[in-house]
């Protein structure tokens, strides 16, 4: 079995365009204390899904957000590691998030 025509896998394009997409999104400071900024470069406004993630994958938060610069309080996770994920219908976009005490 090979790819179908006109689908994502008919060309190897697909994955560049992906990997350049993902630098849509900046997260700073990182590693953080209690707020993290997210900088989003987008020609016009995006609707997505914010999720939190620790590493074991238990979802820790989940929120609507329009893809723009903002601050995101996350003061109430203890200090570690976690995953922060991006969606929208047009990417997915994942962080590695380091909370200090």
């Amino acid at each position: 079995l090979g790819p179908l025509a006109g689908s994502p896998c008919d060309t190897l394009g697909v994955a560049t365009s992906e990997i350049e997409k993902q630098k849509v999104l900046y997260v700073f400071p990182n590693p953080f204390y209690n707020k993290i900024n997210l900088k989003f470069e987008s020609e016009r406004p995006i609707e997505g899904e914010l999720r939190v993630l620790d590493l074991t994958g238990k979802q820790i938060l989940k929120k609507k957000i329009q893809l723009s610069n903002q601050a995101l309080d996350l003061s109430s996770l203890t200090g570690g590691s976690y995953l922060l994920e991006i969606k929208t219908c047009e990417f997915v976009v994942i962080r590695k998030l380091i909370k200090f005490d």
